[in-house]
């Protein structure tokens, strides 16, 4: 099916060949040049030029929201119209059309965009701001380890064998298997110090330098 929303009668024969004889929920002609026009405006507001317009769809299902007391009385599903409209060259075209049951909630109409029209749209909109870079503090990473390490584990700094056995497994457990970005003093404390896996790295570590020994 490829009828333009300006051929009515081609799409009143369309319409009512699907609809039959219900009429309360589905949708008409006037519905279907709506949603043609709807759509050009959607596409014209994201900033698409007439030119990358062509692929675009647009579908509708017919359908006003209800009542609750509407629900209650009525278990059935309304009767609507489901239609989908494709942009060409220069005008909207539907391209089908079919029976659709809505509930209390009513229709819904959307615009999709192709993958080439998405990423223009997406250019368009990072193009108006740019990005503050992320503040990362100047802290030398390895004495801060050993800070953290010390105060997580009580163990002093005149132990040096120890710690460096224990910052390296920390760090390499930290860094390579929880995937772990430290930017600041607290965090570093919190996602080596705290973490129980990094501990346990840590403790085979202390066993394997000392021999066994706590």
């Amino acid at each position: 099916m490829k009828i333009k929303t300006t051929d009515t009668e081609k799409l009143r024969a369309a319409l009512d060949a699907v609809n039959g004889a219900a009429t309360t929920h589905t949708a008409g002609i006037w519905a279907v040049a709506d949603q043609g026009a709807k759509g050009e405006e959607h596409l014209q507001a994201l900033g698409l030029t007439k030119k990358d317009r062509p692929g675009a769809v647009r579908l509708h299902i017919s359908g006003e929201r209800v009542s609750n007391a509407y629900t209650k009385k009525n278990w059935s599903d309304r009767v609507a119209t489901f239609i989908r409209l494709e942009r060409g060259s220069s005008c909207w075209f539907v391209t089908a059309i079919s029976r659709a049951a809505v509930g209390q909630a009513g229709g819904w109409s959307e615009t999709r965009l192709t993958v080439a029209q998405r990423d223009l749209v997406t250019a368009r909109f990072q193009g108006q701001f740019g990005v503050l870079p992320v503040p990362v503090l100047p802290v030398p990473v390895l004495p801060v380890l050993d800070a953290a390490i010390a105060k997580a584990t009580g163990l002093a700094a005149a132990a040096p064998e120890l710690l460096a056995a224990l910052r390296r497994s920390r760090e390499f457990a930290a860094n390579t298997h929880l995937g772990l970005e430290f930017r600041s003093f607290e965090d570093l404390q919190q996602g080596i110090a705290l973490r129980a896996s990094v501990l346990d790295a840590a403790d085979a570590a202390i066993a394997k330098a000392t021999g066994g020994e706590g």
